[in-house]
């Protein structure tokens, strides 16, 4: 791999459910923000190998720490929600009766990602990090997309549940509820956390898209790469990912303003220790 270049990534057509089929819980479809497992199956096999230990800070419903598990991979998973945290036990049951005895092992972890170098002090450091970080808050929270349309169109929870600074989450309230310079600056601590349980040389992949706020277009890449670099990575590779399919909410989002071009690319950012 060479620093800094940029490869375009067309991954198979699958439907979400097929996509998870015999390995995930049919709740697994009430996250409405859920990694592709090809693509995540893709930046596994590309970045890591068999036996390497994966850490997924943001597991959401466990796809990073499955696929890696089905690839020969340890993993280790981190997921704040308890919600998800229960689906993704559920996810890695399942996976464990339909692989049966192997050489690589996963679990789950209930913790907060600002606080991973704790959550993992006992576990060693890890080969790679790859996770997708949440879209400030866009998740049905955006004006006219209530909790109850979201649950209407999709059949899914509320994403992240509501909750107050208090003195036991330490004024630490869910990343997925922040925006902006508060988003921001809760994540770098997350990219700080990660870059101190890489092993010397270790990676972080990072998936992530821009997306559209009030008409216009937060660059998430930008404001990624930069967070990342303060946290003391090296940029090393971008690929983008061309999207099978337009999201409900660009959809929309476009037909209230018609300028906006629709986003059919995400990002692969590809860190280096």
């Amino acid at each position: 791999m060479n620093t800094q270049t940029t490869t375009i990534w067309q991954l198979p057509k699958i439907s979400p459910l097929k996509q998870r089929e015999g390995f995930y819980c049919k709740e697994s479809m009430s996250h409405p923000a859920k990694m592709p497992t090809y693509l995540a199956a893709a930046v596994i096999s590309t970045y890591t190998k068999p036996g390497d230990w994966v850490g997924d800070p943001m597991s959401g419903i466990g796809t990073t720490t499955i696929e890696a598990r089905k690839l020969g991979r340890n993993a280790i998973g981190v997921e704040y929600e308890k919600t998800f945290f229960n689906l993704c036990n559920k996810n890695l049951k399942l996976t464990e009766e339909k692989l049966g005895n192997a050489n690589s092992k996963a679990f789950f972890i209930h913790g907060d990602a600002r606080q991973l170098s704790a959550l993992l002090s006992k576990q060693g450091k890890m080969d790679a990090i790859i996770f997708s970080p949440p879209y400030e808050n866009v998740l049905c929270k955006q004006k006219g997309n209530s909790s109850a349309l979201c649950k209407k169109v999709f059949g899914y929870m509320v994403p992240y549940s509501e909750e107050k600074a208090t003195k036991e989450n330490r004024g630490e309230v869910n990343i997925g509820l922040q925006k902006g310079d508060a988003y921001l600056g809760e994540m770098f601590k997350v990219y700080k956390e990660c870059h101190s349980v890489l092993k010397p040389d270790g990676l972080m992949i990072l998936v992530v898209r821009n997306f559209r706020r009030k008409g216009e277009e937060i660059d998430l890449r930008t404001n990624t790469i930069q967070l990342c670099r303060l946290a003391g990575f090296k940029f090393f590779q971008t690929c983008m990912h061309i999207l099978n399919e337009i999201s409900f909410w660009q959809k929309i989002n476009t037909k209230k303003v018609p300028c906006l071009m629709l986003n059919t690319t995400e990002y692969v950012l590809v860190f280096k220790k």
